[in-house]
């Protein structure tokens, strides 16, 4: 999208923060700069304050050095903008505004030719984009991170509302109707009213038997998301569609021309209303809407698989024993807990219990405020989930090695090949391929498998021992694909596909495009975050790239496979300039996976551009033991940089340490 005719300065969001005159893009490296412009501009009267920048963009400083850091950053904007004919920056004592006389934003073209006009396949596209709002600007601060998921939720509900009027006016065409309602659903899979507009639109026009799998997918949706069902006016119109058509109705779950699905993993956790200890109002709501967003967070990560929490309320005021619960659900482990609360804070006290023992298998103590139990969107219901998946997973893991392999589940040949995966020894890496085969074999449909299956596929051919490379390639292409197709919002995935597509076909622009989409899906994900990290590391977005890293050791402090998620914080570093911060975590990396070679030579090259050659030589001599026949000019071949004089430059390093031209 351009901005307007009248517009000599233009506003890129959507993804890339970008300015652009007349005369091309405005060079602002500077984050906090691109973060001001971008506050200023989609402010509604594109000003503020000085003082409502320092919050938001300095919060930890004090206000003298905070006012400092905002001249140095205005003056950066002035330098970068200087080629401007008029001053886009308008600054008068103690505001600070934008002048909108010059300035178009994205945003704003795009909203007003989706009110203007039926909508175009490019305008469908560009609401596709707007997904992607500020998309590089997360963690500048907490502050500005809250308004830009506010920035994110009106946009998203101004381009809903425009395609709204499409595919509900049957005056537009009915094909820009059904693409309309199409694109509302990418945007918004729980969108209602888009899907009646489908399903209205695709029955008019022919199209009963998509119309009904459109409502059956709808169904299976809600049901498993928010253990709800479509409103009483879809199903109705559901039923006048199968009328028309004379067709049966469909089972919910099994959408017409859809073959069911494997079972999943037969490995269940039921989570309990949680016990509220005191007298309080707010007792019922706040243990069931726990229940509810706890549930919801566990199903999300696929497995293992947890039991709807429509079932497990029947136990809201009782206590039951773990073995009687096993019993009647059917599951293998079971959270429950207390929540002791004052006025303003929640103690929740947590254990996660094998049913058939009566084992303890993990416990805890957490404090929230009520109020975040409260809002919809709880932190610390994701919080939990994340901390008692990798307690079920170790617990199976035993479990699974006195089971003879009959037994084994999907499920547990997973956990297994992974444990397997983590210790990088070459006899053990191969053994994981096989149970992640038989895997596969026993059900097909299961996409952690898979995706599991492309990971290992990924190091097997950067750690030098695939005997095929073409034939894994195109093996790993398939298995991403597949998962993808089975799980299509499974954002750790889609962040793996593109790491992948970047490694071994450089589609950066490709990449980074899934890289958005895969953190908007999960954006608090360990996985979906340090698959990012190469990515925006080798296209020189590497502010970013330590900023995820970060995050992802932060989310995730004891991953088995801790190690790489180091040594992409050190290639990140790296590529940042951060030589001495590269090498901490390199050499951290290197002593938990002495033969992970990717990170021996990414550290190798970090202590030569340190100045620190000797130290280098010992590292060397360790990689060529592990890889007599490597070839630096022929690694330089493949290296991730996009740029050719990062790549030339790395091998430089390489060489310079003493490993094979």
């Amino acid at each position: 999208m351009r901005g307007d005719n009248h517009s000599s300065v233009y506003l890129r969001t959507f993804g890339t923060v970008e300015l652009t005159t007349r005369h091309g893009p405005v060079p602002l490296r500077n984050t906090k700069a691109r973060a001001l412009i971008a506050f200023v501009a989609l402010s509604p009267t594109r000003s503020c304050t000085r003082s409502e920048l320092c919050d938001l963009l300095w919060p930890e400083t004090d206000e003298k050095k905070a006012r400092s850091s905002l001249r140095q950053c205005l003056s950066a904007i002035r330098r970068a903008s200087r080629d401007l004919d008029d001053s886009l920056l308008m600054v008068e004592g103690e505001r600070i505004g934008l002048d909108g006389a010059l300035l178009s934003t994205d945003l704003e073209s795009l909203l007003q030719r989706l009110y203007q006009q039926p909508p175009s396949a490019k305008i469908l596209d560009d609401c596709l984009e707007a997904r992607r709002i500020l998309n590089d600007l997360s963690s500048v601060t907490s502050g500005f991170d809250t308004w830009a998921a506010s920035v994110r939720s009106e946009a998203m509900d101004k381009v809903l509302t425009g395609l709204k009027q499409f595919y509900t006016d049957p005056q537009v065409d009915r094909d820009a109707r059904i693409k309309s309602a199409q694109t509302a659903l990418k945007l918004d899979a729980f969108e209602e009213e888009a899907v009646r507009g489908l399903m209205q639109n695709l029955a008019e026009n022919g199209e009963a038997s998509a119309a009904l799998r459109h409502y059956g997918q709808f169904y299976d949706l809600l049901t498993e998301e928010m253990d709800a069902e479509p409103s009483l006016e879809t199903q109705e119109l559901a039923v006048a569609i199968k009328m028309s058509t004379g067709q049966a109705r469909p089972h919910p779950s099994q959408p017409p021309g859809v073959p069911a699905a494997a079972t999943g993993p037969r490995v269940s956790l039921a989570v309990l209303p949680f016990e509220v200890i005191g007298n309080t109002d707010d007792a019922r709501t706040l243990s069931l809407g726990l229940l509810d967003h706890l549930t919801c967070h566990l199903a999300s990560m696929r497995a293992p698989s947890v039991i709807s929490s429509n079932t497990t309320r029947m136990y809201l005021g009782r206590v039951p024993r773990p073995s009687d619960v096993g019993r009647d659900l059917n599951a293998r482990f079971l959270l429950s807990g207390s929540m002791r609360m004052d006025a303003q804070q929640v103690a929740l006290a947590l254990q996660l219990i094998e049913t058939q023992t009566e084992k303890i298998v993990w416990a805890n103590r957490m404090v929230s405020s009520k109020a975040e139990i409260l809002n919809l969107n709880v932190p610390i219901a994701e919080e939990i989930a994340r901390r008692i998946v990798p307690s079920v997973n170790a617990q199976e893991l035993r479990l699974s090695r006195s089971l003879h392999p009959n037994q084994l589940e999907p499920y547990h040949l997973i956990l297994q090949a992974k444990d397997l995966i983590f210790r990088l020894d070459k006899a053990d890496f191969l053994s994981a391929g096989e149970l992640l085969r038989t895997a596969i074999q026993s059900e097909p449909q299961f996409a952690p498998a898979h995706s599991t299956m492309a990971d290992w596929l990924s190091i097997r051919i950067w750690e030098g021992w695939s005997e095929d490379v073409n034939a894994d390639r195109t093996a790993l292409d398939h298995h991403t694909r597949m998962a993808i197709s089975l799980v299509p919002d499974d954002g750790r995935v889609m962040a793996l596909w593109a790491h992948n597509r970047m490694m071994f076909n450089r589609e950066y622009d490709e990449a980074l495009s899934l890289l958005d989409k895969a953190i908007d899906l999960c954006p608090n994900d360990a996985e979906a975050l340090v698959w990012s990290v190469p990515t925006l590391a080798t296209t020189r977005n590497s502010e970013q790239a330590v900023r995820n890293g970060k995050r992802a050791l932060d989310r995730s402090p004891l991953d088995p496979f801790l190690f790489r998620n180091e040594h992409f914080l050190s290639f990140a570093h790296f590529s940042n300039g951060d030589f001495e911060e590269s090498i901490e975590y390199g050499m951290s990396c290197f002593r938990k996976a002495p033969n992970y070679s990717g990170n021996t030579r990414a550290t190798i090259a970090a202590l030569c551009a340190a100045g620190r050659r000797s130290e280098a030589l010992s590292l060397a001599e360790h990689h060529n033991s592990l890889h007599p026949d490597f070839s630096v000019a022929e690694f330089t071949k493949i290296q991730g940089f996009r740029n050719p004089e990062d790549r030339a430059q790395f091998g430089a390093y390489l060489l310079e340490a003493g490993l094979p031209a």
